[in-house]
């Protein structure tokens, strides 16, 4: 197959392009900064500068592929209304894009966010028939993408709904190793919440099942590991990774607000990512983000095989090995 890829040199893209790669698949990536293409592969793959405004560019041409991965997106935000532009007004104007083409993909899958769904309560996992009810701006965008895309008759689509994935060269969780490394991890909360996760080698099995779907439906599906962990839990698991004890503490709710307004404000005099914004200072205060995989699992006979110990355990070694930690 020829699949076209936004956010190649991501996280989960990079992984993905080298697992397409090796399989045969000929790789279009979207690639903005050329310094980071040190992470894709080298055979079958073709680089394409440009970034997400570039689907607004009338004159901007996506070569003729079988399948559309849009992974490209906003995590971290100095300004909200960031989450809407690159979340979800980027993926009307990618589908706009490919609308002027001479050709429509096969399918086009989307990488949405468990965030899109909002929290799950008294300890039930949501499932795809769940009305959504994000909390936070990342998951109001995300889930306005979502129903975009569902609305769509040109060609079929698929919209995966990750909970945190986890596996090698994760910026997201090396904060967590590098405070585990001390000895000790905060909460933000009197109660551990209930969590789900994925391992990134499992998310990628499942992307790739996805792309072999030759149907014309439109589908959703969440892709989580079937036993959910907890925040206390999966600090002990850092610290196991690390071969140490962590000790965690339970921050007040007041503090942890306090430390969001300044890093908030200190990101936008500086224009650096804010990691700790309202966005995650709701999220670590849900009552729970927990999913089920079961449709995943019973369309495609899709099974999460990385436990929680075994991704982490991959994690960082892959930070040693970058010198990362």
């Amino acid at each position: 197959m020829k699949i076209f890829i936004t956010g190649a040199t991501g996280f989960i893209g990079q992984h993905l392009c080298h697992h397409l790669t090796k399989q045969g698949h000929h790789v279009f990536a979207l690639i903005r900064n050329e310094k980071k293409t040190s992470c894709l592969p080298q055979d079958n793959i073709t680089l394409i500068t440009g970034s997400l405004a570039s689907f607004t560019d009338k004159n901007f041409n996506i070569p003729e592929c079988d399948l559309v991965i849009h992974l490209a997106g906003t995590i971290t935000a100095n300004k909200i209304s960031h989450y809407n532009q690159d979340n979800h007004i980027a993926v009307k104007d990618l589908v706009a894009c490919l609308k002027r083409q001479s050709w429509i993909p096969r399918r086009f899958i989307f990488a949405s966010s468990q965030a899109a769904s909002g929290p799950s309560t008294n300890n039930a996992a949501l499932t795809e028939k769940d009305p959504a009810h994000p909390i936070d701006a990342y998951g109001q965008a995300k889930h306005k993408a979502e129903n975009f895309i569902l609305s769509q008759k040109d060609f079929p689509a698929t919209i995966i709904r990750p909970p945190s994935v986890i596996g090698p060269l994760d910026t997201n969780i090396l904060n967590m190793f590098k405070i585990a490394k001390f000895g000790f991890g905060f909460l933000g909360g009197t109660n551990p919440m209930p969590m789900s996760y994925v391992a990134l080698s499992d998310l990628i099995c499942a992307i790739d099942l996805l792309s072999d779907d030759a149907t014309t439906d439109n589908r959703i599906y969440f892709v989580a590991h079937p036993i959910p962990t907890t925040s206390m839990d999966l600090w002990k698991a850092v610290g196991k990774a690390l071969n140490k004890q962590v000790k965690v503490f339970i921050l007040p709710k007041f503090l942890l607000y306090t430390i969001m307004k300044l890093n908030t404000l200190f990101s936008r005099l500086f224009g650096v990512n804010n990691v700790f914004d309202k966005k995650y200072y709701d999220q670590i205060h849900a009552p729970g983000w927990v999913v089920s995989s079961e449709k995943l699992t019973n369309d495609f006979r899709w099974e999460a095989t990385k436990s929680l110990d075994e991704a982490l355990k991959e994690t960082y070694e892959s930070y040693v090995d970058a010198g990362w930690i």
